[in-house]
């Protein structure tokens, strides 16, 4: 069972860090959701996606996938610059765009979202393609091609509220950025500023100086291989939601940028162990060695905890809810998230091979999608079922 408490007049989201910086949540509902939540295991059922075979089935870099409420599977492939499209059998049944400058071409893509009159739009640099279903579903074509202007996009998944148009991922000052919307011609008509980042130093970045080119110095921020994190994760429907990773406390935000819920748990990062530092230290040294005839001073210094953050990444599915993946070392087998609703209810507990990169926003209903990648490079698709408690 779900308690439901009411949050203070101001949430610290980073208490824990020792920073002084707050939330005005007022009246905020707070859910410190119990344990007794039920799991729901994912399995795989199916792959898409050849080392050899059939070209339409190979895949040279998947940035992005989807799934429509009958089942088709939409991948995207920044490589082939193409949507592949697959049925819910995993049979191959037609693709949609190419590369190229043209109505219904792409160049440098970046997602896919499906909208509330199923039309599919692919993000790519300088503006959108819209597909829509052909008459008989079988195939797509071309609908319109969305410039952004001079709308400082971030290149990321327009969002589809039940009022007002879309909404699209903007750059910000200093913040976590924006939701924008566009009038016909690119430009931006409507603003929602999202909240703005925690400073760098208190995350623990450090700064790396390097030369570029003709004497140019730049400072470059450095993250911590294990530290906290600064996530923000957007709704296909404008919702959003924002965590600090070091402290289990995700504050949820309607498309206005309104606080509406803050979900609560008590959680700790597993240890992490000798064969993760080792690993770290590794990477930090691979790291020194490849700036080092570029940078000014020395390689920063990063210290590695004794644990990880309890939270590793967190995102909404095509249903609204709200998935926060824990954390886990390395060597795990198993990945988890904790799986929340519409207004911060504690719904399951999913569990799936950490092989895979479960993509949350292509999850629908009892199915989810996945990325696995082998030695050699070579992406497939995993099609995952589970039962919801």
């Amino acid at each position: 069972m779900t308690r439901h408490t009411r949050a203070p007049t101001v949430w610290c989201v980073f208490r824990s860090l020792g920073v002084g910086l707050c939330l005005l949540v007022l009246g905020t509902p707070t859910f410190a959701a119990a344990q007794e939540a039920g799991f729901a295991q994912l399995q795989i059922r199916g792959w898409i996606g050849v080392a050899e075979g059939p070209e339409e089935e190979q895949f040279g870099k998947i940035v992005d996938l989807l799934q429509d409420d009958t089942g088709k599977v939409f991948i995207l492939d920044a490589l082939a610059e193409i949507v592949r499209v697959f049925g819910p059998d995993g049979r191959y049944l037609f693709s949609v765009g190419g590369s190229g400058n043209g109505p219904g071409e792409f160049r440098e893509v970046y997602c896919i979202a499906q909208d509330r009159a199923d039309r599919i739009w692919i993000a790519e640099l300088g503006g959108f393609e819209v597909f829509e279903p052909e008459d008989d579903g079988a195939e797509m074509r071309p609908y319109a091609t969305i410039p952004s202007r001079n709308a400082g996009l971030t290149g990321g998944c327009p969002m589809f509220p039940e009022r007002g148009g879309p909404l699209f991922p903007a750059f910000g000052d200093g913040s976590h950025g924006a939701h924008v919307r566009l009038d016909e011609d690119g430009r931006v008509v409507s603003r929602v500023d999202l909240p703005r980042h925690v400073e760098g130093e208190s995350l623990g970045w450090k700064t790396l100086r390097v030369r570029q080119g003709r004497g140019v110095i730049q400072d470059n921020e450095l993250t911590p291989p294990i530290g906290p994190q600064d996530l923000l994760r957007r709704s296909r429907d404008g919702r959003f939601a924002r965590i600090v990773t070091t402290d289990y406390r995700v504050q949820l935000f309607d498309s206005e940028g309104v606080p509406r819920y803050q979900i609560r748990r008590d959680a700790r990062g597993p240890r992490v162990g000798e064969a993760d530092r080792r690993s770290i230290n590794r990477q930090q040294d691979s790291l020194e060695r490849v700036t080092r005839r570029y940078r000014i001073g020395a390689y920063p210094a990063f210290p590695v905890p004794d644990r990880y953050p309890p939270i590793s990444d967190l995102g909404f599915d095509l249903n609204g809810r709200l998935w926060v993946e824990l954390s886990r070392p390395e060597d795990a087998t198993v990945a988890r998230a904790e799986v929340f609703g519409l207004e911060g209810e504690l719904l399951f507990t999913a569990t799936w091979p950490a092989f895979l990169d479960l993509r949350y926003a292509a999850i629908r209903d009892s199915i989810a999608l996945g990325i696995a990648v082998d030695e050699f490079g070579i992406q497939r698709v995993a099609r995952l079922g589970f039962r919801q408690p």
